[in-house]
């Protein structure tokens, strides 16, 4: 087995707890020396949220993470959190950061840390203490009070990221959302559609209510009453209006975005518009062949040059037909999983870092995944009635039949957009990273798939 493909379920973590009023941190005495405490958290989850969970849990530890530190070959990792509360756990000693070995805290990151501790990061919501400024924040915003330091629920962190819940003594809850590079447009966008949406009675209410802003954090203050639709999914019952509930908005949302593309796109948004992807077409394929070359596994077959070579033609010509049939360009979500998608009195979008300028059937069909019905005639049936929903919505901008044919191509155009993403990765370093050039393999055997379906009368080329 090669190193990229070992799978590995969970990080561990060594814990800087720090005392804010003191700047001690907090230590396990291990036979006269001090310990960093240290807790494991599953991979592929949010680190800030399983961190807060598991300091809770098994310490009664109630924090927040401030960021986590680089270390040497990735390992172990550090994280810098602050009690939110005096400690309760006895187990622990109090000390300071000089007091912990080298090898227990090294000098790179006892730097690091000391910069943390010091205000030198004031503008960011990165150094110790931001949380007392953010929960004065969110109070002077609503007008409320917060219920209790210890309920506060960190979902992000680090790097000038931030995603908190809070909840307040009126029963409401609210979200402060702060973004860095490579997302700092993020607010931009979530603005954009927010005042778009309240000028425009089909699109109210499908982006939470943004109640203000702090440019200098690069944040924002949003409601919270909507719930993700993820549990609903899980339920035979719930699922389908769910599901139904979710296209019209997605649709209704999208509409109110046509003829919008420029103050979408110098709000942040990336294009994705048809001609965009159709002169892209051919370095975009160029890429999977490369991807595909330097295939180790045997677990799924490479695509050849010549099959590669046909699929880029198929997407030039997919482009240039629905271009010809008028569709027009819209709001397209580019991360439409279900905890991106919340339920209040209309389906709410939010995290719009990946927000395109495209056809707006790629949405669809990304929204079209979350249908996990067990059983496939079922499946395919309520996938029917979606699409019979979002044309609905469209049909006052585009006839019943272009979305007919529209639909053939959308599954193929669907997965092509996923691998465009914002266009930019094509000439950065990070396209000859393994992790990049896997999603590309799985994103070109998807379009390949997509194309098998279409009956030959269907397709573009052959």
């Amino acid at each position: 087995m090669t190193v990229q493909d070992t799978v590995v379920e969970s990080l561990e973590y060594r814990v800087i707890a720090v005392l804010p009023a003191s700047h001690m941190v907090l230590a396990l005495d291990a036979h006269g020396c001090y310990r960093l405490p240290s807790v494991r958290i599953p991979q592929h989850t949010r680190p800030a949220q399983q961190l807060q969970k598991a300091l809770r849990s098994r310490w009664k530890l109630h924090a927040f993470v401030v960021d986590f530190l680089p270390s040497r070959n990735g390992y172990p990792y550090y994280a810098v959190v602050e009690l939110l509360v005096p400690p309760q756990a006895s187990e622990f000693i109090k000390t300071r950061m000089e007091e912990l070995s080298s090898s227990e805290l090294p000098e790179e990151q006892r730097m690091l840390l000391a910069t943390l501790l010091s205000d030198s990061l004031g503008k960011l919501p990165s150094h110790l203490g931001w949380i007392d400024e953010a929960i004065a924040w969110v109070e002077a915003a609503t007008q409320s009070k917060l219920i209790s330091r210890t309920r506060i629920n960190q979902f992000n962190a680090g790097d000038g990221f931030a995603l908190i819940r809070f909840p307040m003594e009126d029963g409401r809850h609210y979200w402060l959302k702060a973004t860095g590079a490579p997302n700092c447009h993020e607010y931009s966008i979530t603005q954009c559609l927010f005042s778009l949406s309240i000028r425009c009675s089909e699109g109210s209410g499908y982006i939470p209510a943004v109640l203000a802003a702090k440019p200098e954090w690069n944040s924002w203050i949003m409601s919270g009453e909507g719930r993700s639709i993820a549990p609903n999914l899980r339920s035979a019952l719930r699922a389908r209006p769910t599901l139904e509930k979710a296209v019209r908005a997605l649709a209704r949302l999208q509409i109110m975005t046509v003829d919008r593309s420029v103050q979408l796109l110098q709000a942040g948004a990336f294009d994705q518009r048809l001609e965009v992807m159709e002169s892209h077409a051919e370095e975009m394929f160029d890429y999977i062949e490369e991807a595909m070359s330097v295939q180790t596994s045997t677990r799924a077959p490479r695509l050849d040059s010549r099959t590669l070579k046909l699929m880029c033609t198929n997407l030039k010509r997919v482009c240039e037909r629905l271009d010809s049939l008028g569709f027009p360009a819209s709001i397209v979500h580019g991360d439409l999983n279900s905890g991106n998608i919340l339920e209040a009195t209309n389906c709410q979008f939010i995290d719009w870092s990946e927000a395109y300028i495209g056809i707006p059937l790629a949405s669809l069909q990304h929204l079209l995944l979350l249908n996990q019905a067990e059983d496939g005639l079922e499946r395919d049936r309520l996938d029917a009635a979606l699409k019979d929903l979002f044309r609905e919505e469209w049909v006052a901008c585009c006839g019943a039949n272009q979305f007919d044919e529209g639909f053939r191509y959308m599954r193929f155009l669907a997965a092509a957009s996923a691998l465009y993403g914002r266009g930019s990765w094509l000439a950065a370093p990070s396209r000859n990273q393994f992790p990049q050039q896997s999603y590309a393999r799985t994103l070109a055997r998807e379009m390949y798939r997509a194309l098998a379906t279409l009956q030959p009368e269907e397709a573009l080329c052959h």
